[in-house]
C-alpha cells in the first residue's frame, strides 16, 4: 500500500486497530502501527497524525487522557461484548509481556512466557467457541 505522507500511514493503520473495538494507549498504537509499517517515526509525526485524525475524523476519540477509541464500537450482543473482553485481555497480555528482562533470571523470563502463552491459548479457544 503506498501512502502520501508518514501521517497518512500511521492514520490508515490507527484507524485499522481502533476499529477493531476496543481502547488503546498510545504505546500500544505505536507498537501497532510499527508491526504493520515496519517504520518508526518520531513522536512528533505520531503525535500530530493521533490528533488529526482525532480532529478531522468524528468516528474516532479520546475517551481519557491517552486513550483512543472508535465512538461506533458499540457491541449488539452478550456475546459480542464477552467477545471484545477477551480481545482486550489477549492485549493487556502481550503488553504485560514487554519487560526489562535485565531484572529476570532466565528461568523467571521462561516462566512468564509459558504462563502467557497458557493464557492467550486459553482466551484464543474461548474466542473459536463463540
Amino acid at each position: 500500500m503506498t501512502f502520501n505522507s508518514n501521517a497518512e500511514e500511521i492514520r490508515h493503520y490507527m484507524r485499522e486497530l481502533l476499529n477493531q473495538g476496543g481502547e488503546y494507549t498510545v504505546e500500544q498504537i505505536k507498537t501497532y502501527v510499527h508491526e504493520k509499517s515496519g517504520k518508526d517515526f518520531s513522536n512528533g509525526t505520531y503525535a500530530g497524525a493521533m490528533r488529526d485524525l482525532i480532529d478531522r475524523d468524528p468516528n474516532y476519540h479520546i475517551p481519557r487522557r491517552g486513550i483512543y477509541a472508535a465512538k461506533n464500537q458499540h457491541p449488539s450482543s452478550d456475546g459480542d461484548i464477552f467477545t471484545e473482553i477477551i480481545r482486550q485481555t489477549l492485549r493487556e497480555v502481550d503488553e504485560a509481556c514487554k519487560v526489562d528482562i535485565s531484572k529476570y533470571t532466565v528461568s523467571e523470563l521462561q516462566t512468564l512466557q509459558v504462563r502467557s502463552a497458557k493464557i492467550k491459548e486459553a482466551l484464543n479457544a474461548l474466542l473459536n467457541q463463540q
